[in-house]
């Protein structure tokens, strides 16, 4: 005979994939007519810029651009160029499942570059970058709270878990005309712009979410096309966008996340009232993953007390989001050049990082590593480039017990200062902006169904109402009424017992019937 059971659904972020695909880059291709020859190539990056991706049965679909920007010195001026190339690229990434209503994170990174000037005017590229998707979606769990049936014993537990009320995803751009001010002198050539987004205040209504943030834009550029004058200018760009997440409250909980899609500069010299003017246009996909806290039953254990019982069991996973950091710190270091005596910098960024966080000993530990790129001016007049990986470490303290702990960390180099400490050394320090969703998680093997096996009753002697039993300090009445098949809370009446746990050792009256 088999019980009927009372179930609740509860719902989780499902991680359907996580992995890269690599795509290749291999051209070459000769410089504009305006740009002078090339004596020595110093930087050559690549930029991946995804204009589309969707998921089409078991596929996600990726298309975009790749731009590839190339910092050089002139062969006659000795002085720093620029010159750039976009080619296109797609990847169909098999998912292995046919999701339905799934959200992909995309983020790609340079798995390597090799860069050459084979004559004077024409660059040769081979290399490779990773296309990286996190695609999750919507799926519920049942979990079994109740068995009907008056003989059945049911063990309990009450549980605390984050239900996902909903994944919510939208692109949107920013567009913003950037003032370099009156005392800078008119852009010729953008030699290279970086943009950060920074999540920030986050605000619930009814099925929306309300993210606020700021973009964080950097720029250099020729300001002088004849000497090559270098100049930097930093912004910062307030934002605001409401996303559709259904089923999101005022108490839900969120986590977002930002791409940068790609971005553009326009220099606008052609103001009559004289300003410089950059037309800086960012494309960007923000993601809400929001979650409320719930409380459910589940059922650890269970018996008859009149039937043996054949129960089926089911392993789950009880995650709850407990805590969402944000942690400033700097990473400070000293890089030395063996090559060249430094003379000036021309700028210095952190151009790629990574980060791992883990929990142990009543603290967070993260775990990471900056690239440090410096573009400088050695004491014989020769820009040279340099790049050092710095590995860094940042502890938060946060006593979770014993808990299995789940971090998700993202990194965001905010600023990065320097001071010349020597013609061959310069300090640097890099002001970072942690932001960490903390998840404690539990595994539990919970009863999921029961079937009585009416064929093997249980055999107890009719005449015998009572058994005198010997319990020890530290055991539990549920073991001894389970160990009986009789009721717990008859046992608790009998021998006027209120705790689960026996205190002492001592003589309980067991119920048979």
């Amino acid at each position: 005979m088999n019980y009927d059971v009372s179930k609740e659904t509860v719902f989780v972020k499902k991680l359907i994939f996580d992995g890269c695909q690599e795509v290749p880059v291999d051209l070459d291709f000769s410089l504009p007519d305006y740009c002078p020859d090339i004596q020595r190539i110093l930087k050559c990056s690549v930029y991946p810029k995804v204009t589309s991706r969707n998921i089409s049965g078991d596929r996600l679909n990726i298309d975009g651009n790749i731009d590839i920007k190339i910092i050089y010195v002139d062969s006659e001026k000795k002085s720093v160029r620029y010159c750039e190339n976009t080619t296109a690229f797609s990847c169909s990434i098999d998912l292995r499942t046919s999701p339905e209503n799934a959200v992909s994170v995309i983020s790609s990174k340079t798995e390597y570059i090799n860069c050459r000037a084979i004559g004077p005017r024409k660059i040769d590229i081979h290399g490779a970058i990773a296309i990286c998707a996190k695609v999750y979606n919507k799926a519920g769990q049942d979990i079994t709270f109740k068995i009907e049936g008056d003989d059945i014993q049911q063990k309990k537990s009450q549980e605390t878990l984050s239900d996902l009320e909903g994944i919510g995803q939208q692109q949107f751009s920013i567009s913003e005309m950037l003032d370099l001010g009156q005392n800078k002198p008119s852009p010729e050539i953008i030699i290279r712009s970086d943009i950060l987004l920074i999540p920030g205040e986050c605000k619930n209504m009814n099925s929306k979410v309300s993210v606020k943030g700021e973009a964080l834009v950097k720029i250099l550029y020729i300001g002088d096309i004849s000497t090559g004058q270098l100049e930097v200018m930093e912004y910062s760009i307030p934002f605001s966008q409401v996303i559709d997440v259904p089923g999101v409250n005022e108490k839900s909980k969120c986590c977002v996340n930002l791409e940068v899609l790609g971005h553009e500069e326009q220099i606008q010299n052609d103001n009559q009232d004289g300003t410089n003017l950059i037309m800086e246009d960012i494309k960007a996909v923000v993601t809400v993953t929001a979650y409320t806290e719930k409380e459910i039953e589940i059922i650890k254990d269970a018996y008859s007390v009149t039937y043996n019982l054949e129960c089926t069991n089911e392993n789950i996973k009880l995650c709850k989001l407990c805590e969402s950091l944000e942690s400033p710190f700097s990473v400070n270091s000293i890089i030395e050049f063996t090559e060249f005596n430094i003379s000036r910098v021309i700028d210095v960024w952190s151009e790629t990082s990574s980060i791992n966080g883990k929990y142990e000993n009543g603290e967070i530990l993260f775990e990471g590593k900056l690239n440090i790129c410096i573009l400088a001016i050695s004491v014989e007049e020769i820009p040279f480039y340099i790049e050092r990986i710095i590995d860094f470490k940042h502890k938060v303290p946060l006593d979770l017990g014993n808990e299995n702990v789940i971090v998700e960390s993202e990194i965001y180099p905010k600023a990065v200062g320097y001071r010349i400490t020597g013609s061959g050394a310069i300090e640097i320090k890099s002001d970072i902006s942690l932001r960490s969703d903390i998840y404690t998680c539990k595994k539990c093997n919970i009863i999921s169904g029961a079937n009585a096996l009416d064929e093997q009753p249980k055999h107890k002697d009719p005449n015998a109402a009572l058994t005198i039993y010997f319990a020890e300090a530290g055991e539990t009445i549920w073991d001894i009424a389970r160990k009986y098949y009789t009721f717990v809370d008859k046992i608790k009446e009998e021998n006027d017992i209120f705790e689960e746990t026996i205190g002492q050792n001592q003589m309980l009256l067991i119920p048979m019937n």
